[in-house]
C-alpha cells in the first residue's frame, strides 16, 4: 500500500468506519510564500517559471499519482484539489491525460476568477465555491443589483447571492452558518433563477479577494 493509501486507510477510513470516501481532496498547489518550513524533497528550487523560483510541479505530480492510486483501490470515489490555478491543471494533464475532478475555490460577485472558471466548465472539473457570500458581507447585500433581484424573485439577498454562485459557475456552493433559518434558506435556492441580466449585473464589481491562499511565488 502506498503511504497515501496508508494514510486514507488508516488516518480517515477507519476513524470514520467506513470503507471508502467519495472525495479525497488537496488543498492547494504548494503552499504559500511566506512558510518558511523546510520545503519537501519534490520542491525543485532550481526552476525558473513565470512565478519566480522554484515550483512544485514535481510534488502536483507525485500527489495525483497516489491520489490515482487510492481511487484505483476504491478508496474514495474521486480526487479533487483547492486553490489551484490553471496551469496547475495542465501539468497534471500532461502527464496523466486526467483532470482532478473538482476545484474548491473562492468564488462570489465580489471575486470570481472567470477564465478559470470557464476552463472548469470546459473541462468537466466541478467548481465548488468557497466564501460564496463573502463571508456575510453586508455591502454586498446592499448592492442595489442584490437588492432588486432579492424584491423581484421574494428571496434574501444572501439567497440571490448563492444563486448567481451556482449559476456562474455551474457547479456546487459551500455557505457555513450555525443559524438554523440560514442553514434553510441556504437549501431553498433552487426555485427560482436569476436572468441574463440580473447575473452580469452582479458580475461586474471591482473584485478583491478574501483570502491569500496561492502558492506564488513558489509554484
Amino acid at each position: 500500500m502506498s503511504g497515501m493509501g496508508r494514510v486514507v486507510d488508516r488516518g480517515i477510513l477507519q476513524d470514520l468506519s467506513v470503507s471508502r470516501v467519495d472525495v479525497i481532496m488537496a488543498h492547494q498547489a504548494g503552499r504559500h510564500e511566506t512558510d518558511n518550513n523546510v520545503r519537501p524533497p519534490c520542491f525543485n528550487a532550481t526552476a525558473a517559471g513565470p512565478d519566480g523560483p522554484g515550483t512544485y510541479a514535481a510534488c502536483r505530480l507525485q500527489m495525483m499519482q497516489a491520489f490515482l492510486d487510492v481511487v484505483k483501490k476504491g478508496q474514495a470515489r474521486a480526487h479533487a484539489v483547492s486553490n489551484w490555478q490553471q496551469r496547475d491543471f495542465e501539468q497534471v494533464f500532461a502527464a496523466f491525460g486526467i483532470y482532478p475532478s473538482a476545484l474548491e475555490v473562492e468564488v462570489h460577485p465580489y471575486w470570481h476568477e472567470d477564465s478559470l472558471i470557464d476552463f472548469c466548465i470546459a473541462s468537466n472539473i466541478t467548481v465548488i465555491n468557497y466564501a460564496p457570500v463573502a463571508l456575510g458581507s453586508a455591502a454586498l447585500f446592499a448592492e442595489p443589483a442584490v437588492v432588486a433581484a432579492a424584491s423581484a424573485h421574494g428571496v434574501t439577498p444572501a439567497q440571490v447571492v448563492l444563486r448567481w454562485g451556482l449559476q456562474r459557475t455551474r457547479g456546487v456552493v459551500i455557505p457555513r452558518s450555525s443559524n438554523a433559518q440560514h442553514m434553510a434558506d441556504n437549501m431553498a435556492v433552487f426555485g427560482f433563477a436569476l436572468s441574463d441580466a440580473e447575473m452580469a449585473a452582479m458580475s461586474n464589481y471591482s473584485q478583491k479577494k478574501i483570502f491569500n491562499v496561492y502558492c506564488q511565488p513558489w509554484c
